[in-house]
């Protein structure tokens, strides 16, 4: 007799990408490089934008929802959607926004990464709006209010947001993996590093009680950091005894002075590929980019593609659209001071010579 979850027997199931080893691969068996963009910009981006992405050559698009933070700048709202009133404390118009996109993602052939981000479960203290957003009433002091000092906001995060959402997206084809938990405790010292693993490992629990296929996407203390990331792994093996669990993949940062220094880059890049030969585990690259200023030939962009792909280490960059009409920017698209889009041609092409 087929197993059943829910109303929906697993055999009726979208199919998911599965680890084998050190490479990610495809349902049937063959293995795959995922490489794409990132939807950070929750207030413009756009799910009519998915296929032109996928005809860039892409095969992958991270998604953002933000949950428990405070984003954006100027009269830009706040993408926080976090709502204790609604069902499992997601607010509803939100969420349908952000299901959307990844529908539209996998209609246009392209493997979708839903991430969760929370400014205030990360630590709460990045900024001063983060402290007043995260801790209005300031009683938590300098570690801040966040999934690792507040026991009951961690339960409420892992065993009813992600264990909801995971169930919801379980439903869409072509996730490829979930990201729980972005770039945990920022600045925090390596006393955090077990307390880190103990909140993964709680979200993964849960989530895997309702969705035991989808490839769950996980990185180090302190914020993704690449020089921390067999560290981040061991302590969660530590967490389970000695046995790491499957179907993890493992991610570190490779943002900004990264690719503006290409030795660091190259360094960076060095750790995640001695952590797949070392563990066998697959790693991803889920923030790759830098201001466009910063690298006005592009041989600074040309050098990190270029290393990721001889690496075969997948990767999204940063990012599809920013908010700001700046084109020293991140963002592959900004608005101009009308608000129409303008596209940097030269780095999308780029990425399409990478992508071919």
């Amino acid at each position: 007799m087929r197993a059943m979850r829910g109303m929906v027997r697993d055999d009726e199931l979208p199919a998911r990408l599965r680890c084998e080893g050190g490479e990610l691969v495809k349902p049937n068996g063959k293995p795959i490089w995922l490489h794409g963009v990132n939807f950070g910009a929750f207030n413009h981006d756009d799910e009519q934008d998915c296929a032109p992405i996928a005809a860039r050559g892409a095969n992958a698009l991270r998604v953002a929802l933000r949950w428990w933070g405070t984003w954006g700048k100027g009269d830009e709202p706040n993408p926080d959607c976090r709502d204790d009133k609604a069902f499992a404390f997601v607010n509803r118009d939100k969420l349908n926004i952000f299901s959307g996109r990844i529908a539209a993602a996998g209609a246009a052939g392209l493997w979708s990464i839903p991430f969760i981000d929370s400014n205030c479960l990360q630590g709460g203290t990045n900024s001063p709006e983060d402290i007043a957003y995260c801790d209005p009433y300031g009683v938590w002091g300098a570690a801040g209010h966040n999934a690792y000092t507040d026991e009951g906001m961690l339960r409420m995060f892992a065993t009813v947001v992600w264990p909801a959402m995971a169930a919801r997206l379980r439903m869409f084809a072509r996730v490829g993996m979930l990201e729980f938990h972005p770039e945990p405790a920022h600045h925090r010292p390596d006393s955090w590093r077990p307390r880190v693993a103990q909140v993964h490992k709680a979200i993964l629990d849960a989530v895997r009680a309702v969705d035991p296929d989808t490839p769950v996407l996980l990185g180090s203390h302190p914020g993704y950091s690449v020089y921390q990331a067999e560290n981040g792994l061991l302590a969660l093996k530590d967490a389970y005894g000695g046995t790491l669990p499957g179907n993890l993949v493992w991610t570190g940062n490779l943002l900004n002075s990264y690719v503006t220094d290409s030795a660091q880059f190259d360094r960076g890049l060095r750790h995640l590929v001695d952590l797949r030969e070392k563990h066998d585990v697959p790693v991803f690259v889920q923030q790759v980019g830098r201001n466009s200023r910063d690298d006005p030939d592009l041989s600074l962009m040309r050098h990190a593609v270029e290393g990721l792909r001889e690496a075969n280490v997948g990767y999204t960059w940063w990012e599809w659209k920013q908010g700001n009409p700046d084109p020293g920017g991140k963002g592959l698209n900004y608005p101009d001071e009308d608000g129409k889009w303008i596209e940097k041609e030269d780095e999308l092409d780029v990425l399409s010579d990478a992508w071919a």
